[in-house]
């Protein structure tokens, strides 16, 4: 086989390694901006005439005689009207209120895994794949070389893949626990208290954050925070999974590696169990990175995430309300956009009623006509 051909077969193998890695990139990307996402999705689809949502307030052209909306005008405002409502009414108490609960919580200064951190991790599991696939590759039976080259990566991602999520969860689980931790501690040195239970109070929201203000530290972070028991103690059940299906690979590696090279052994048994421990210590120090960094980033209160989100760009309430004022005048621009276009579709459809009077009414149906009446019935 000549060096082209190689090169051709390594250079395919790790570009299909890096595609799925981007793939799953965007995946989490789209995730952790889903909103972003399907509003993005929704007004793409009302670029088109012929398909999407435009085609099918096309078909819908009844109209209210009594406020002279057809009803796909009427269907189209409903949709670009939630992001514009949410961003219209920020006001300067919304920032404030997501600052206080996100400190009621004892949660100011965490934030979510950045972006490059996911792609760094990506790196780590085909690393760790491609240690996986090595000793995968040992093993021999009817397969084909090439046949076993592939299955062994597959499965290799795949593990690696699982190995990453257990990790997150424990990572998680841990920080979680340390929140209840605090919890219970402060409880039990407030010698004022006279609860005998420690008990949520399930009213509190991130739209009425203030409701427990006189309520002592530890309780308003027990009202926040996500419980996985009735108990309010720590649990493990991630840990510990994570923990043995990590030292079962782990171990196995290590012996399947000292039983496919006694060659090596026998010629020097410390190097090579120094070199087979070695692999092992890489494996158990990545698991522990990426533990660690479960810990490191996201919440463990119910809206924590939510909160962040609105707050994190921003130093001050005004340098807030810089943006969701800009972003509800877009998504308004969107819409009459998208509503005018509607309409000549309806003045083409229906040419013997392009009189002024209908004209008139018409232009009269603007999104921001739409936008007064949502707030005539608020």
């Amino acid at each position: 086989m000549s060096w082209a051909w190689v090169w051709l077969i390594l250079s395919t193998y790790w570009l299909l390694i890096l595609g799925i890695i981007g793939l799953i990139s965007a995946a989490v990307w789209a995730y952790h901006n889903w909103d972003d996402v399907t509003f993005w999705k929704m007004n793409f689809l009302y670029r088109w005439s012929k398909i999407g949502r435009m085609n099918t307030h096309q078909t819908s052209l009844v109209r209210d005689e009594e406020s002279g909306w057809y009803d796909g005008e009427k269907r189209l405002c409903e949709d670009f009207y939630p992001r514009y409502s949410r961003f219209a009414n920020a006001t300067e108490k919304t920032y404030e209120n997501c600052k206080s609960y996100l400190s009621k919580a004892n949660e100011i200064g965490r934030s979510l895994r950045p972006f490059w951190l996911w792609i760094v991790l990506w790196i780590f599991v085909v690393g760790e794949a491609t240690i996986f696939a090595k000793l995968i590759l040992s093993f021999q039976g009817e397969l084909s070389n090439n046949d076993i080259k592939w299955i062994s990566v597959v499965i290799a991602f795949l593990l690696a893949m699982v190995l990453l999520f257990l990790t997150d969860k424990s990572g998680h689980e841990l920080y979680t626990n340390s929140q209840i931790k605090k919890i219970r501690i402060w409880y039990s040195e407030d010698q004022n208290d006279t609860n005998k239970l420690l008990r949520p109070n399930l009213n509190v929201r991130l739209d009425n954050n203030d409701i427990d203000d006189n309520a002592p530290d530890y309780q308003q972070m027990l009202n926040r925070i996500k419980l996985t028991n009735a108990f309010v103690k720590p649990t493990y059940w991630w840990t510990i999974g994570t923990l043995s299906v990590i030292a079962f690979i782990a171990i196995a590696a290590f012996v399947e590696r000292a039983s496919l090279n006694m060659d090596m052994i026998e010629e020097s048994a410390s190097g090579a169990y120094m070199s087979y421990l070695f692999y092992s210590v890489v494996f158990l120090a990545i698991q522990a990175m990426g533990i660690g960094i479960g810990y490191l980033y996201g919440f463990a209160s119910k809206e924590g995430l939510r909160a962040w989100r609105i707050t994190h760009r921003y130093v001050s309430a005004e340098d807030y309300l810089h943006y969701p004022h800009r972003e509800a005048d877009r998504v308004a621009q969107l819409a009459q956009n998208r509503l005018g276009h509607l309409q000549k579709y309806i003045l083409n459809k229906f040419p013997e009623s392009n009189d002024e009077k209908t004209l008139a009414k018409m232009h009269a149906r603007t999104f921001k006509a739409y936008i007064e009446e949502q707030g005539k019935k608020a």
